[in-house]
């Protein structure tokens, strides 16, 4: 297991969302304290951890908007994926939908579905990688259908690969 210590480290080491960059070091901290107990809980390894970071860096760079479910206030082409009402479909630091995380969107936005969310979006992870055979395909699946690549999906695997030499410098 990683510890939440080691990867709220790593989490501090990513540059901020741009509409976060007034944020203290203090402030940072206190926002991703909970996202780096979301992974820690939900992952079984290093390997786990990194990809969660990794899609997460990618998906929303942990703004303090979407981490707080503020999406509407997010920067036009930000906005957790509007529907035709500007409604978010995706919600939280992994941009997870509604039809592929029912549990997650039971819950009010907050600490207990950051910890479902991050469990869902490894759990499509897991399935994306046996089906795909690559950490490619397994981020790509996370787009839906039966899809193993993507435009995104490289930039997060090299994330991943960035992210896992991070906390195994982190638990040195």
């Amino acid at each position: 297991m990683v510890s939440p210590e080691q990867i709220l480290v790593v989490l501090l080491a990513l540059t901020p969302h741009v509409t976060d960059a007034g944020d203290t070091a203090d402030e940072r901290a206190l926002l991703l304290a909970p996202v780096a107990s979301a992974i820690s809980t939900a992952s079984r390894d290093t390997s786990d951890a990194a990809a969660l970071i990794a899609h997460g860096a990618v998906e929303s760079r942990y703004a303090r908007y979407v981490i707080e479910g503020r999406c509407q206030d997010g920067p036009r082409g930000a906005r957790c994926d509007p529907d035709r009402q500007g409604r978010a479909r995706a919600r939280g630091p992994w941009q997870v939908w509604a039809v592929a995380c029912p549990d997650a969107w039971e819950l009010p936005v907050g600490h207990e579905s950051l910890h479902r969310e991050a469990a869902c979006t490894l759990r499509l992870l897991r399935g994306g990688r046996m089906r795909c055979q690559s950490w490619v395909g397994a981020f790509a699946s996370l787009g839906g259908g039966a899809r193993c690549s993507s435009p995104t999906a490289m930039a997060k695997t090299r994330a991943r690969q960035w992210a896992a030499l991070q906390l195994w410098r982190a638990a040195q």
